[in-house]
């Protein structure tokens, strides 16, 4: 690795970092090959108005539609209460990971996931928090910063 001034940095016993999968939830589908093929067609996605209580104008927004047929993480428990944002964000991570994700082989048992959620963190933290203080026991397991 190589910072800004040329030194090379030692990354410790960790020798490299690979990338074995990538998944995506967007307005264009569940999945990258949608997306792939949006951003290959050039088209763009119709947006609709989102009316906003409060607000005199509506909100131009481009929406993710839901998935067909319906995976079968969404009856998952820990999911049950759980916002279309954290539900986008376990199935763009469940298709990172592969066909069978339980069946998965990683090196030396190490793996690291990163997820990227563009919007709608604060309001779900705000309510979690919310939750802890008045009984941890049903806190929603939603994605928060």
């Amino acid at each position: 690795m190589t910072d800004v001034m040329g030194a090379t940095q030692s990354l410790g016993p960790l020798q490299e970092i690979s990338v074995s999968g990538i998944g995506a939830v967007s307005p264009a589908g569940w999945g990258m090959e949608p997306l792939r093929s949006l951003i290959q067609s050039d088209d763009p996605i119709p947006a609709s108005d989102l009316e906003r209580p409060g607000w005199t104008a509506p909100l131009r927004v481009r929406r993710v539609p839901g998935p067909s047929p319906k995976p079968p993480f969404m009856a998952h428990p820990r999911l049950r209460r759980s916002s279309p944002i954290t539900q986008f964000a376990v199935g763009a991570a469940l298709e990172a990971l592969g066909a069978d994700p339980a069946d998965a082989r990683y090196e030396e048992g190490r793996l690291g996931i990163i997820t990227c959620v563009m919007s709608g963190c604060v309001n779900y933290s705000r309510r979690f928090y919310d939750e802890v203080l008045r009984d941890p026991s049903t806190a929603s397991p939603l994605l928060f910063p």
